[in-house]
């Protein structure tokens, strides 16, 4: 679940993106990377906006929000 993710982000955050949802899990969801599960994407995908605002702006961090929560539609 992880690596898809990260490719989602890809776009938003360039090579950046792997450290940046690392961060994102560990310090905010507490669960490593790897461990990354479906139950996790909606808290991963809000906190995901909330930092990424920070370095790339509120409409695009909104974007890659949505671009995040989208991968639970995938089977």
């Amino acid at each position: 679940m992880y690596d898809s993710v990260v490719t989602a982000c890809k776009p938003y955050l360039g090579d950046g993106s792997d450290g940046f949802l690392s961060r994102q899990c560990v310090f905010h969801l507490r669960v490593a990377p790897k461990n990354l599960g479906r139950d996790d994407i909606i808290e991963l995908a809000r906190w995901a906006e909330i930092s990424g605002a920070l370095i790339i702006g509120r409409d695009r961090a909104r974007e890659m929000r949505k671009d995040i929560e989208g991968l639970l539609r995938r089977k």
